[in-house]
This record gives C-alpha cells, structure tokens and sequence, in this order.
C-alpha cells in the first residue's frame, strides 16, 4: 500500500519515543509487545479525536445529548470499528479525521477551514477526494471559485508528491497502487456501447451533477444533505469497487449518522445495517482468505500465550463459502440501497417513533467474533 509524505510525518512524530529507546536502551520496537502497542495507539487516538468532532458536528445538526452517546456507541460497537481498528489497526482513521473536520468547518461556512482540512485529509488518503468534490458542488455553483477550490484541495499533496518525486521505489509503489485502483474500480461494471462501465463511476458522477443542480439555500441545504452525500459516496464506494477490508471504515461516520437521525426507523435501520455490514464482511473474509486468516494473529497477545514454529496460512473453512459470493453480495447491494431509501432526506417517515432493539445491537456487535474465532480455529489447526 502507498502512503505520502504527511502520514509518515505524523507516524514519525509520534514514534519518536521508540527511536529513543532503541538509540538509548537497544530496545528493537516491532520486537517488544509494549512499543507495538505504543506504535498502534496512535489510531486510538485518532479515533477518539474522531468522535470528539463528530460530536460537536452533531451538535451543528441539532442533536441531542441522547443521540451524541448514541452515535459513540453505535460507533465504536459496529463490527467495522472492530474489525478496522481491532485487527489490522491501520491509519484509515487518521484522514477520516481531518474530513470530519473538514465537513465541520463546512457546516459552518468557512471555506479556507474547510478547504485546508480536506487538502491535510487528501494528502493522507486520497479517498477524501472523492467526498470533497460533491460536497464543493453542493455548496458553490462559480466555476471559477470550484477550480479554485479544487485546486486548493489538491496542493499538500502535490508537494508531498514533489518530495517523493525523484525516489525510484516511490514511483514503483505507486504505479502498482494506481494499476490495482483501476482494476478495483471496473470490478463491478456491465457492457457499455465501446467498454465496460463502472457503476460506481455512474453513482458518483451522477451524485455530483445533482449536487451541482441541486439550489442551495444555505444552511438548511447543508444540514440536511452534507451527511447523506458522505453515505451515498463513501458506501458505494464500498459497495461497487473491490475494496480491501480496511477501506470499508471509510463508509462508518455517514452509516452511523442515519442509525440515531432517523428516530422514526431506528429498528428498519439497525435490522437494514446489520445485514449490509453483515454480509459485506463475509464478502471481505472469502474474498481475502490471505487477510482474514491465522498469521494475522501473529505478533499479538495469542502467539506470545501459544507460540507456533509455524502458523496456518489459510483456513480450509472459509474457501468452502467462495460459490456463495454472488449471492452474498447481491443481499449487501440490496442492504444497502434499502438504507439509502429509508434515509433520503426528503423521504416521508412514519410518525411511529422507534426504540433501539437491546437483542440486535448485541448480535450487531458480534458480528466480528465470526471471522475472529475462524482465525483462532485456523492457527490451533
């Protein structure tokens, strides 16, 4: 995986405490189980900063301390946190940070915040990218003044590009990233009139043409739109392209938002967000059988209790499963365009207000023991 400049800039401000003690006391970081989760704590950090500001977004959209403790929980119980955070623990989390910060300062009509926390975002992460530009097209209708934007955007991480530009084994990284994003992002498609057509690239380009017709009417555009673009962009992302398991936390700020928004459905939407989580993680654990599979465990608390010589690579269970990806995935697809229904601002709710069901978050949450033990079950094998 590719990585500029400013990801290493802050993961090297932060691990100067493990510089120290190998220069100071000898000790090797990725050999001591203390310093690894020193060096993994960081995304800790930054998930809690993420939901610092998502708290005071929440607060701009008038919600209530109810919903705020809601949102956190929901948040950080959604087998996506765990599986993002808790297996792979990769810095997702830090660029999601900066756009909510970004989407933030949106919200409120400042434009050079809005625009600098998206470029610090864009730079970590070019995903951000696609967030930034439907919601500049929301917001602005002179041409001029998107292309500046645009462009503003795109500056921390064309410097950081600059700095790289010359390093030979950057440049091959990052060709095998651009090659592989392409395969990605034509996976899901069916035959156009010359080539096969990303239906990803259809949503996408669709949802901006209508944020740029849609009129905006100032704040009261943004409240009830911002959110629900992040939703439409980031989850078909995740639904349309061949994303690796890490990426689909992108979709988890916009998912959660619409389970404590939309107090008339909360049991249609946690029932409807169960099964696309659900079954977007059993595509994830068949497609990745070289991910989700015992080595992963290697290095954690398990092989320092039970060491093996030799850890399982694969786990004979999870192959049996590949025949049902169709199948699979057309239940996360229709998951997920349920939830989109249910959740379209203009779309008229029933007036019966609904409760959260106690049973369902208990089994939302575990959702992730599944792949979890099949992994445990692989490295005693």
């Amino acid at each position: 995986m590719t990585y500029d400049f400013p990801i290493f800039a802050i993961m090297g401000l932060w691990n100067i405490p493990l510089l120290l003690l190998q220069k100071i006391f000898g000790i090797v970081w990725y050999n001591n189980l203390i310093s690894i989760l020193y060096a993994k704590s960081i995304l800790i950090l930054f998930a809690i900063l993420s939901l610092w500001i998502i708290k005071k977004i929440l607060v701009l959209l008038n919600k209530t301390q109810e919903d705020i403790k809601w949102y956190k929980f929901l948040f950080v119980s959604s087998p996506i946190f765990l599986m993002v955070l808790g297996l792979f623990f990769v810095f997702y989390i830090i660029s999601i940070f900066f756009s909510l910060v970004g989407i933030y300062y949106y919200l409120q009509d400042k434009d050079k915040q809005f625009v600098l926390f998206f470029a610090l975002a864009i730079s970590l992460k070019l995903f951000a990218l696609v967030l930034f530009i439907p919601l500049l097209l929301l917001k602005y209708k002179k041409i001029s003044k998107i292309l500046l934007y645009g462009f503003l955007s795109l500056s921390v991480l064309i410097f950081a590009k600059l700095v790289y530009m010359n390093a030979p084994m950057y440049q091959e990284s990052l060709n095998a990233f651009n090659d592989g994003m392409m395969t990605y992002l034509m996976t899901n498609n069916f035959a156009g009139s010359f080539s096969t057509v990303s239906i990803f690239f259809i949503i996408y380009t669709l949802i901006c043409i209508l944020c740029y017709f849609k009129e905006y009417k100032g704040k009261e555009t943004l409240e009830k739109y911002t959110m629900y673009i992040g939703l439409v962009v980031m989850g078909s992302f995740c639904t349309f392209v061949t994303i690796h398991p890490q990426w689909f936390i992108l979709v988890l700020p916009y998912l959660t938002y619409f389970l404590i928004n939309n107090k008339k459905l909360k049991y249609h939407n946690l029932l409807v967000e169960m099964g696309y989580v659900s079954s977007m993680l059993a595509i994830l654990v068949i497609h990745y059988t070289w991910v989700f599979c015992p080595t992963l465990l290697n290095r954690m608390l398990l092989n320092k209790l039970f060491p093996l010589n030799e850890i399982p690579t694969h786990m004979p269970l999870v192959a049996r499963f590949n025949e049902f990806l169709p199948i699979i995935s057309g239940v996360a697809i229709a998951c997920f365009l349920v939830f989109l229904y249910l959740n379209y601002p203009d779309f008229q709710k029933k007036e019966i207000k609904q409760k959260f069901s106690r049973s369902l978050l208990w089994i939302r949450m575990g959702i992730i023991l599944i792949p979890t033990l099949l992994m445990i079950i692989g490295y005693f094998r």
